[in-house]
Formats: structure tokens, sequence, C-alpha cells
């Protein structure tokens, strides 16, 4: 069962990280440096689950979800006290009015929770084979690992910076 719910969780990051992948190349939304750093801390908490799914669930890989989780809400507190002065329109687009970085500090307190509650689930033997939703999720999972570390090199290039970015460095 917590394999499942593991499985759920790791879904529930890719929705995050697909959602940020919309935002970016269908309204041409570039992230951020920030925004970046958002992304590893959930990818890193998306390695927690994954570990738990396809390894057998145990606390080493709850701490790797949680420092991830960790990580992405400091850095999007960081983002949002960069924009929390009167008059600042705050950077890039908004889902329902609020900005991606707060949605992500939202998310990583809501992921905190979540692994809590996995964590005080009784340890029930543990099933020998992954399941095929697991695997497909497990999958989608490293392809937008390798899509956002691409999509990072050709933004940015080897030359990264702190600016707001305005088209891709690469393709130029």
């Amino acid at each position: 069962m917590s394999r499942h719910l593991n499985a759920l969780g790791l879904l529930g990051v890719c929705g995050v990280l697909l959602v940020a992948f919309f935002y970016q190349f269908a309204l041409h939304s570039l992230p951020c440096t920030l925004c970046n750093l958002i992304r590893a801390g959930l990818i890193t908490l998306g390695l927690g689950f994954l570990f738990n799914v396809q390894l057998g669930v145990k606390n080493v890989h709850y701490s790797c979800a949680i420092i991830g989780a960790l990580l992405a809400g400091g850095v999007s507190l960081r983002h949002m006290l960069l924009h929390i002065v009167p008059g600042d329109p705050g950077y890039a687009e908004t889902v329902f009015g609020i900005h991606m970085y707060t949605w992500s500090a939202i998310a990583s307190v809501a992921f905190i929770v979540y692994i809590a509650g996995l964590m005080l689930l009784p340890e029930g033997r543990s099933a020998s084979r992954t399941p095929a939703v697991s695997k497909g999720i497990a999958v989608l999972f490293v392809a937008i690992i390798a899509v956002n570390l691409v999509s990072i090199v050709i933004e940015g290039g080897f030359n990264q910076d702190l600016t707001d970015p305005k088209d891709y460095y690469l393709l130029h």
C-alpha cells in the first residue's frame, strides 16, 4: 500500500512539473534561476518517492523527499520575499491569481504533510514487483528530469546568470 501511495506522490510531483512546463512552453514564460532551483528541489522530492517505489519504502528515501521539499519551499519563500514590496507585480504568470513560486511554497508544505502521513503508516510486507502503473509514472518522471535538464541548458547555455530570461540563449 505504501508503494502505491508513494507512486501517487510521485505523480503529484510530475503534475507540478508538467504545469511548469506548460507555462514555459505553451505560454512562453521562461523560468528564472530561482524557478530552476525550485524545480531542482521538486526533482529531489520526486527522487525520494521514486526510490520508495522502485527500491522499497525506507526512511532514508523519505529523508531525500523531505530535503527536496524543504529546498523547493525555501527557494520559493526567497522568491516571494524578492517581490513582497508594494507595487511589485511579481515575476511571470499567475495561476488563479497566485504566482507559481507561491504555489511551489504551498505544494512543498503539502508534500511534507503527505510524507509525514506516509511515515505514520504501519510497515507492511513489501511487494517484490513494482506495478506497471508505478513503472509508467517512474518513466514519466525520468523523462521530465531529462527535458528539464535540456531546457535549462538551451535557456541559459553554460553562462547562467541571475537576470530574468527573455529568450532561449542557445537558440540565437
